[in-house]
């Protein structure tokens, strides 16, 4: 909420105190994760992405943003893993099917 509300830093710092109450909670990992991702602080939301995913290997969202981020630091190969997986487990995910594309037109 305080994301939202335009007030990341106050939320980065509430997902702190919530992740060390629960440590496995794969929705604390995955907003902490996008907010930083949103603020372009990606190699700091890489690893809460990633144990998002972790935690939640099923949830598309978790992997679709992890998979952007990679992307956006230049790590192709790392994000249409990610991008693969969602379609293996959702294939009619349309932001995947996209990324993919992306990624192939890249080669």
């Amino acid at each position: 909420a305080l994301a939202q509300a335009g007030k990341p830093s106050d939320a980065l710092v509430e997902f702190a105190t919530i992740q060390r109450q629960h440590p496995t909670e794969p929705d604390v990992e995955f907003k902490w994760g996008l907010v930083l991702a949103q603020q372009r602080r990606l190699s700091e939301a890489v690893p809460h992405l990633t144990r998002a995913v972790e935690l939640q290997p099923e949830n598309p969202e978790s992997r679709f943003v992890l998979g952007s981020a990679l992307w956006e630091m230049r790590r192709p190969r790392e994000a249409a893993v990610h991008f693969e997986e969602i379609l293996r487990l959702h294939p009619n995910h349309a932001g995947a099917q996209q990324a993919l594309e992306g990624l192939r037109q890249l080669r």
